[in-house]
């Protein structure tokens, strides 16, 4: 601009210095964002993480519509043609229709919510827990019309916070959505490969993110009173149900179809017409007013089903802006919660029919629960006699919920199915009574093959069928090892869980399973066939165990069964409640047979063993088996006594009496070993609370399939070293290489002469015509000499022994730990860079020795810059070794000081410690008044407890002493932040001490006292005292100042003069890469 009014000299030399300026900084910013894009390849390109997924699902192409048939079956074409018709379809699809004003069927829904609970749905929301229910929906959803995903609002909390509370109380207190908040987007999602009409397409709705936050919050509170209200037989979206069980009862069921005379037991499979998108809102108020819901909960339903605005995405654009009059959003957190409270009609409806004399219901096994159905949300599985008036009763049922409701049957897509040996009569009398066709076995239900008699190899071949269909995707990507690896474990082996934890697949389809992942493991570029190098057994081994980490199918499905016996023996659900009449009616569970059972039967008493011994019953109601159940910790006293071959079913509180173990009951079944071990270590505290089951294969007691994978499968002796080989920061496909080298299973002329090839000998990482061995290519030869030599000079590492000896050499140096984790990760870095130059020069290129370890050092500083990312590395591996030796944190203190309690109050300080965690352990706790003088101190040992065992213990005998000796108002401090989140109940209890904590809290409530957690550098005489528990034979009890150890007067006296002591932090800092080694804070 300047050149334009003034073309001087000075002005033009501005100009070309302005824009060399720029060409240099467009330069600078290019080289960032390359070097940032390298290191994010770098540190996410071989993990899970989202990173990697994104690059290997690539750019999704668009849902696109080219075409589409009308209802009159005019073919449309073009964006505005086809919006135009999509607006008219789906304002149709959302219109209400007339319904039935008999409100006769809903007399089955009884009043069930109190007033109380009402009240708690209605309290007006405060900023935490709206701040928890926006952090509590996924941030990367895709956004509403307005542009504003939920990362934008959890990001700018701070800012946007306030508002959104506003807005939410608001909305409870009676005030309408404004129409940009209800506007909602419906993308159209195919719901098979070929779409023709509308009817192939599922609409989702994109609503705005503030009206999910409130359809969540409602949704949140509404959820809690489900198990309450909705039926046994709907599985879906109530917590505590599984769709597994659903499917798996299903199963059960249909297995035995021939138990009933003339095989007349039928099987109807019911799909709902638009289930979703016809739910009449004057019919779900009426249910919801009903159960009992107030006016105020009704009325926020109300204001957000019937407040909708839709516009419909096609092909990116939107279309149309329309009111709906009936339906639930289809996305929106609420409305599957609404929809299972509207269908419970029809639940209890059918339920309602075994009232009926006249109605016979499907012939099951003797005891077994009666059960007419069974639901997951919209999908509906009907069990019948094939008897005339039965199908017409039942028929009925569904007819008055579709008048009443707005559903409809799909007629087309649903289906009944018969024993094979059922008369033809039967079909063609269902087939005129219901209107539904004839299907064969075996049917989809919930995704799974649902069948009689045998399984067959090809009721699987849909899940082989997506596997493949899904690897061969993947066959374009340059996929590393390591990125195999997660695509292995994080999605084709996700794939069959379902199905596994369902079903039993034959073992030739999970032989055929690991053989498709074990080939796409192996496979090279373009997914043409590898040599597999190691079998793939030996890859499913955890690292440390001599593995890669994938998992075995069979494993995880023993871990799957073993949730299953968890559930079975645990809860009341539906599923439990009929296996235990169908297998355990006359028996307990721990000695019931398979035989002729089922194959999910079979399967769960296959792991029932090693999944009762980790089942621990806590003594609470006392009613759980003496014999069969493990309450003493030790297993089943039915597998460890000599119970004389009785198997009477006797409970645990038989032998109590007056809160007392009733020692000649006891000595009448059991040894005298086992009666001095019940009445030193079980409490006999008999509670109206059932007994309780811990899982005693995980710290919080809860049953997860991680724990009981790794119980259940084949183990290895773990090898400390091999946690040098898979450093955590070293990327897999380095760490894998070096494995493989390890194992000797890699492609050198050597081993492939061992396999039959025919190869002339020559080495090409040398000029030598030396056969290539691995000790030759990696460690002998000339140039690998030279590159090993220099780094190891610089690291005083002594080159020596066979190239196994130069890697350990590495692993075991002794460094400072600023550099063992490079140390650890050297070897594989050179013996990376040494195979890449041995590939290049095969194909006719060179990579000579300067280049090399300029390569080696590159990787070094990415591996630093991941750990150290404020350092500023040289890249000169000397000046690195030696600025990483000198580098210092800087060091930040605070003043930490123990203070005395207000006048009149007892602090106490409790602390445990443990020597090897689990190790020798000890306790201590110390009592002192408002002036800081002693009142009583303890000490004493533990024997060999983990450090949060101590921690525990020394609070209860702190609190059992201030029992005793009545001190009510006093302070609990403990060091441990654990202990206090589990006291306080942010987080679990730990199984192992259950009974300790239970009493912990009971003795915290029943006083005045507090807990809370405080600094070592506060703790100081407690710490103290517990660690000279250790030098002591006997416990130490502290009444006077003057019994106290030096060391421990002198706290005391330092702390009544609350003269604090310093707690050290670090601080990071920028150390610049110079030779005088500067330092500059960052």
């Amino acid at each position: 601009m300047q050149l334009e009014i003034n073309p001087s000299p000075g002005n033009r030399q501005e100009l070309s210095r302005t824009e060399e300026d720029l060409k240099k900084y467009r330069y600078m910013e290019e080289e960032f964002w390359r070097q940032k894009s390298g290191m994010r390849w770098f540190k996410d390109g071989d993990r899970n993480t989202k990173f990697f997924h994104n690059y290997v699902k690539g750019r999704r192409k668009k849902l696109f519509i080219s075409e589409i048939t009308t209802a009159q079956g005019d073919n449309v074409t073009g964006n505005e043609n086809i919006g135009a018709e999509a607006v008219s379809f789906f304002e149709d699809q959302f219109k209400e229709t007339n319904t039935n004003d008999d409100d006769s069927m809903l007399d089955l829904i009884p009043r069930i919510i109190t007033p109380l609970q009402n009240e708690e749905m209605g309290i007006l929301p405060n900023k935490d827990e709206v701040k928890e229910v926006v952090f509590a929906l996924n941030g990367d959803s895709t956004s509403g019309p307005d542009g504003f995903s939920g990362e934008f609002f959890q990001s700018c909390w701070e800012i946007v916070g306030e508002d959104i509370t506003e807005m939410v109380r608001a909305f409870f207190c009676g005030h309408q959505l404004p129409r940009f908040i209800t506007h909602t987007n419906v993308v159209l999602l195919p719901k098979k490969e070929k779409t023709r009409n509308f009817s192939d397409l599922r609409p989702v709705s994109l609503s705005t993110f503030v009206n999910k936050v409130i359809s969540r919050l409602l949704h949140q509170r509404i959820t809690k009173l489900l198990p309450s209200l909705i039926s046994r037989n709907q599985s879906g979206f109530v917590k505590g149900r599984s769709i597994t069980e659903n499917v798996l009862l299903a199963q059960e069921i249909i297995r035995d179809i021939n138990i009933r005379k003339n095989f007349q037991n039928v099987v109807v499979k019911l799909d709902m017409a638009k289930a979703y998108d016809r739910v009449s809102w004057f019919y779900l108020t009426k249910v919801l007013r009903r159960f009992g819901f107030s006016e105020l909960i009704i009325d926020m339903v109300w204001r957000l089903v019937s407040n909708n605005w839709y516009s419909i995405l096609v092909n990116g654009q939107p279309y149309g802006f329309f009111h709906s009059s009936r339906g639930l959003k289809q996305g929106d957190p609420l409305s599957p919660t609404l929809f299972i409270i509207a269908a419970e009609v029809l639940a209890r409806g059918l339920n309602k029919l075994h009232e009926d004399k006249e109605f016979k219901g499907y012939g099951m096994p003797k005891w077994s629960p009666p059960i007419n159905h069974l639901s997951y949300a919209d999908d509906t599985i009907l069990f019948c006699s094939g008897e005339k008036r039965s199908i017409k009763k039942m028929m009925g049922i569904l007819k008055d919920y579709e008048k009443i409701s707005g559903q409809m049957i799909n007629l087309n897509k649903s289906f009944f199915y018969l024993h094979d040996n059922t008369p033809l009569v039967v079909a063609m009398r269902l087939r005129r009574i219901t209107g539904i066709r004839q299907g064969n076995f075996p049917f989809i239900y919930l995704g799974c093959p649902v069948f009689y008699g045998r399984k067959k190899n090809v009721y699987y071949e849909e899940l082989l069928m997506k596997i493949q269909k899904r690897i061969l995707s993947w066959q374009n990507k340059w996929l590393s090892y390591g990125g195999k690896v997660i695509l292995i474990t994080s999605i084709l082996q996700s794939m069959p869980l379902f199905l596994l934890s369902a079903m039993n697949p034959t073992k030739r389809i999970m032989n055929q399973l690991h053989q498709m992942f074990a080939s796409f493991f192996w496979s090279k570029a373009g997914g043409t066939r590898g040599k597999h190098w190691v079998s793939w057994e030996e890859l499913c081994y955890p690292k440390e165990e001599g593995g890669v980490g994938v998992r075995s199918l069979y494993d995880v499905s023993k871990a799957l069964y073993s949730k299953l016996w968890w559930n079975f023996r645990t809860s009341t659900s539906l599923w439990s409640t009929y296996m235990w009449t169908k297998y355990c009616k006359k028996q307990h569970p721990v000695l019931a047979t398979s035989r002729g059972a089922s194959h999910a039967w079979k399967k769960m008493v296959e792991v029932r063993e090693e999944v009762e011994h980790n089942i621990w019953w806590q003594l609470k109601s006392g009613e759980m088996s003496f014999w069969f159940d493990n309450w003493t910790k030790q297993g089943a006293l039915y597998f460890i006594e000599d119970h004389g071959g009785g198997e009477e079913e006797i409970e645990v509180k038989r032998f109590i009496t007056n809160g007392e173990w009733d020692i000649q009951k006891l000595g009448q079944i059991v040894s005298e070993e086992m009666i001095l071990y019940i009445t030193e270590c079980i409490t006999p505290r008999l509670t109206e609370e059932g007994d309780k089951a811990w899982w005693m294969g995980s710290t919080s007691g809860e049953f997860t399939i991680k724990s009981a994978f790794d119980m259940l499968r084949c183990r290895r002796e773990k090898e400390e070293w091999r946690a040098n080989m898979w450093g955590k920061q070293i990327p897999f496909k380095l760490s894998f290489l070096l494995w493989r080298i390890w194992k000797g299973r890699i492609a050198t002329e050597e081993n492939l002469k061992r396999m039959g090839v025919t190869i002339a000998s020559r080495c090409y990482c040398c000029e030598e015509f030396e056969e290539e061995t691995i000790e030759h290519l990696f460690l002998t030869a000339p140039i690998a000499q030279k590159l090993w030599k220099q780094f190891a000079s610089c690291a005083s590492i002594q080159q020596h022994g066979c190239l196994k000896q130069m890697i350990t050499g590495w692993w075991e140096a002794n460094t400072p730990i600023k550099l063992k984790f490079i140390f650890q990760a050297i070897p594989s870095i050179i013996l990376w860079e040494l195979w890449k130059r041995r590939n290049a020069r095969r194909h006719g290129l060179d990579i000579n020795f300067y280049k090399l370890k300029s390569q080696c050092v590159n990787t070094i500083i990415q591996l630093i810059n991941m750990k150290y990312s404020w350092i500023k590395v040289p890249k000169n591996w000397g000046e690195m070794v030696k600025i990483l030796k000198e580098y210092k944190p800087r060091l930040h203190y605070c003043a930490v000081s123990w203070r005395k309690p207000h006048n009149g109050t007892i602090k106490c300080n409790t602390d445990g410690a443990s020597r090897g965690n689990p190790g020798e352990s000890a306790y201590a706790f110390c009592l002192r008044n408002d002036k800081g003088d002693i009142v009583y101190a303890e000490a004493g040992q533990l024997g060999n407890r983990t450090n949060m065992e101590a921690e525990i213990l020394a609070v209860f005998k702190a609190l059992r002493h201030c029992k005793r000796y009545n001190f009510s108002n006093y302070i609990l401090e403990t060091d441990s932040l654990s202990i206090t989140n589990i006291i306080r109940g942010n987080w679990k209890v730990p199984w192992q001490q259950a009974e300790e904590i239970l009493e912990i809290i009971e003795l915290i409530s029943s006083t005045q006292a507090k807990i809370q957690h405080v600094f070592r550098e506060a703790n100081k005489l407690a710490d103290k005292l517990a660690n000279e528990a250790f030098e002591q034979t006997n416990a130490i009890q502290i009444h006077v100042f003057q019994q106290l150890s030096v060391e421990c007067r002198g706290i005391v006296n330092m702390d009544k003069a609350e003269i604090p002591s310093l707690r050290i932090k670090t601080r990071k800092i920028t150390v610049q890469a110079t030779h005088q080694g500067r330092e500059q804070r960052d």
